[in-house]
């Protein structure tokens, strides 16, 4: 997540859809009054090496400390933090206030909710990666399909002045570099960040897992109709026509 005061912007990160490829580029137009949440100890050094700021601003300050209660934290040697990875629109409203809220520009990031259901099944960090059969059994077990949902909704509206589309990206980043000029350059930074990249094997399509789970693609329906009736998203399955 960044909030930046220097361009009085808002980057509200989802989950599996780039952000974090996308935060590292946009780190670099912030500056020293600029909150920036922390990413792993690799995309950190990759952050820093594009010239771009690191992690900054986004603990606690002491007053807030002391009037939320926020001790287990430093109980365990650790200061508490105001700002972390993937907040939801209601926490960064609620902790910047409702006018900076209402006055900065929010961007955020979605993708077709059908292949965003494959990259979440295969990234299991630390963990065996799951057979293709157990897909369908995952999908339906599943609640991460909507953890999306309150970091760019509010009030079950959604929250964000311009989205970027995970399928669309040089075109929607060049349009937000048009309305937005003081990012100029942004496309050509975050074209070439591959972060958290390389997980999901090539040939686990959407189109050739759903086809053999309907009760999956039955889940993704109800529980992503913002996406999909929003961005107009459909799944393509594969055709029954051996020459198409």
């Amino acid at each position: 997540m960044i909030l930046s005061h220097k361009h009085k912007l808002i980057f509200m990160k989802p989950r599996k859809v780039a952000g974090t490829s996308f935060e590292i580029a946009l780190s670099q137009f912030c500056g020293p009054q600029d909150i920036l949440t922390p990413i792993s100890t690799k995309d950190e050094k990759n952050r820093t090496l594009r010239g771009g700021p690191g992690a900054q601003n986004f603990h606690k300050p002491l007053g807030r400390v002391f009037s939320t209660g926020s001790f287990e934290d430093i109980r365990h040697g650790r200061w508490p933090r105001e700002y972390y990875n993937h907040m939801t629109a209601r926490e960064v409203r609620d902790a910047i206030g409702q006018e900076i809220w209402d006055s900065y520009f929010k961007i955020s990031i979605v993708r077709n909710p059908w292949d965003s259901a494959v990259s979440r099944f295969y990234w299991r960090p630390n963990r065996q990666p799951l057979p293709e059969s157990d897909f369908e059994s995952w999908c339906v077990q599943s609640e991460d399909f909507q953890n999306n949902h309150p970091i760019y909704m509010l009030e079950e509206k959604s929250s964000i002045d311009f989205f970027l589309r995970f399928e669309n990206f040089e075109a929607d980043t060049r349009e937000l570099e048009r309305q937005r000029p003081e990012l100029s350059g942004l496309w050509s930074s975050f074209s070439s960040i591959h972060a958290k990249g390389g997980i999901r094997p090539q040939k686990a399509t959407a189109a050739n897992l759903f086809a053999k789970a309907p009760a999956a693609d039955a889940v993704i329906r109800e529980a992503c109709r913002f996406e999909i009736e929003t961005f107009n998203y459909q799944l393509d399955l594969p055709s029954s026509d051996p020459d198409r």
